[in-house]
């Protein structure tokens, strides 16, 4: 297996209950996963249990906090990009692969909250360069 990634449950203290390890010999798998679990678990970095109080209604929408997360998750998949690959020069494809291996986010959230912005604020230069065999 070449890509991997883990996923915890927790109990409403966050106390971790356990972890599930998903593998995968290629990198659409992950990408699958992913999607999965945006699509179950909202992009919650763990799930965990609640309790629920009778009466209790949240104050945000699911949809606000979704974005409050890709937001959080953007900014962080910045700062390791800047880490990890500082002073070197890398492909589109080995971007992807660490941030979908290392972060939450999904593969079709790289571009636009993540490279953009360390683009325009020149922190990453884009080369443009294709291979030939491409």
């Amino acid at each position: 297996m070449n890509f991997s990634f883990s996923y915890s449950f927790k109990t409403s203290t966050s106390s971790e209950l356990y972890q599930i390890l998903y593998a995968s010999p290629a990198l659409k798998g992950l990408v699958l996963l992913k999607d999965a679990l945006w699509d179950t678990f909202d992009g919650r970095e763990f799930y965990q249990n609640s309790i629920l109080m009778p009466g209790q209604t949240s104050l945000f929408s699911t949809e606000f906090e979704k974005e409050t997360r890709l937001e959080y998750y953007a900014n962080e998949a910045k700062e390791m990009l800047t880490k990890e690959f500082a002073g070197r020069e890398v492909t589109y494809n080995e971007i992807e692969i660490f941030l979908v291996e290392n972060t939450m986010l999904k593969s079709t959230q790289i571009i636009t909250p993540v490279l953009k912005p360390l683009i325009s604020n020149s922190i990453v230069k884009k080369q443009n360069i294709r291979s030939i065999y491409a």
